[in-house]
């Protein structure tokens, strides 16, 4: 797998990098890493030091907890274009979950020390953010609700019919 750029990329229009000039776009490449991970490859660890938000631009990965037996939990998957991981007001926060590359995907890790600045010149990506940020929280906030609410045969139910045919 070969990295792409942001110019190049199939979800750039629906991410938070939307709305920046090509020259903005550069100071967004040097606000983050992007680094290629293999299939099975640990991206984060729970209860690990949460200094950045990885964005998946390629691939697919899954968001867990594991049990106190070892046994992993899947919370989500992950598509192109989604946020992984937390930034916490406390500097000394900590991933709530796991990562782990299912395919072979690229991921764009901004640190807090460069991500927050870049934010403060370009308000519109902090927008953007906020905006995804708040779809994952929605979406969490409606698993919750199917978990506590229903009963097996209704989430099994849902789930038969929300599955990609």
């Amino acid at each position: 797998m070969r990295k792409i750029e942001c110019e190049h990329c199939a979800i750039r229009g629906h991410s938070i990098v939307q709305d920046l000039t090509p020259e903005d776009l550069g100071s967004f490449h040097s606000c983050g890493v992007s680094s290629i991970y293999r299939r099975r490859q640990v991206i984060f660890h729970e209860g690990t030091p949460a200094n950045g938000l990885y964005i998946l631009c390629r691939g697919a990965v899954k968001l867990y907890q594991s049990d106190r037996f070892g046994k992993d939990h899947i919370l989500h998957i992950a598509v192109p274009g989604d946020i992984l991981g937390e930034l916490p007001c406390d500097p000394m926060g900590c991933y709530s979950v796991s990562a782990e590359a299912i395919t072979d995907s690229q991921l764009s890790f901004l640190p807090r020390e460069r991500l927050v600045p870049f934010i403060e010149k370009h308000p519109m990506v902090g927008i953007r953010l906020i905006e995804a940020l708040s779809k994952a929280v929605s979406t969490a906030h409606k698993k919750v609700r199917t978990l506590a609410l229903k009963r097996a045969e209704g989430r099994l139910a849902e789930l038969l019919l929300s599955s990609p045919k």
